[in-house]
């Protein structure tokens, strides 16, 4: 039994270290998970967490920095390049994991952490083996996969914000398609 279902409330109050995992931080920004992952972090942080993001890097990021209160490790892009798209996506996804994989172990190896927190099916390996590994529970947060946002199938480039895809959904009802 948790602390949390046993009464126990000693660890109310209690600052955590958080290990986030995501395929989107600022500078990359997709859609919202990026932002969702950027408000989390940044407002854990001034709550008193300690916060560490390991994501994707992004030509002309820092590799590490520390920013708002968050320590971020951009993890960067494996030899194998890979278009992040529809035909690629798995082959993608598998060679950032092992990437993000070692940074974030990197990330362990400096400091310890009390939770994993995975954003997004992209991050699965990654979480899991860190799991294992580091025999931390783990969180995910799926926030969507692009065959929902993109109504079952995937042949455009991914959205850049949620803000298209509510539009495209309330013209596609206000003419009767939807």
């Amino acid at each position: 039994m948790s602390a949390a279902t046993d009464g126990d409330d000693s660890t109310a109050g209690r600052s955590r270290r958080v290990l986030m995992l995501s395929w989107e931080y600022p500078p990359v920004i997709v859609g919202g998970l990026g932002r969702h992952v950027h408000a989390l972090a940044t407002g854990l942080a001034a709550a008193g967490h300690e916060v560490t993001v390991v994501t994707r890097h992004a030509p002309g990021a820092a590799t590490e920095e520390y920013a708002e209160g968050v320590r971020i490790i951009r993890a960067p892009e494996d030899p194998a390049r890979f278009a992040l798209a529809t035909p690629s996506l798995l082959a993608w996804t598998m060679a950032f994991n092992h990437t993000l994989t070692r940074a974030a172990l990197r990330a362990a190896a400096t400091a310890d952490f009390d939770v994993i927190h995975a954003h997004d099916w992209l991050v699965t390996h990654t979480a899991v083996t860190l799991k294992e590994h580091l025999d931390l529970p783990l969180v995910a947060t799926i926030h969507a996969t692009e065959a929902v946002i993109r109504f079952g199938f995937t042949p455009a480039p991914p959205p850049t914000g949620g803000a298209e895809v509510a539009s495209t959904r309330h013209t596609a009802s206000a003419a009767g398609s939807g």
